[in-house]
């Protein structure tokens, strides 16, 4: 999940993670990206 405010971030990454989805953060573009190409078919984009 890309978001630029980090209390937004954590806070919604703990929501999907009680729902069942494994979350990657990320805290601004740069960083989205890459864990885009890290993760490769296991990256989901909504």
């Amino acid at each position: 999940m890309a978001e630029d405010e980090a209390l937004i971030a954590l806070s919604l990454g703990d929501l999907l993670e009680a729902g069942g989805y494994e979350v990657a953060l990320a805290l601004d573009g740069a960083d989205a990206l890459d864990a885009a190409r890290r993760l490769g078919d296991g990256f989901a984009c909504w």
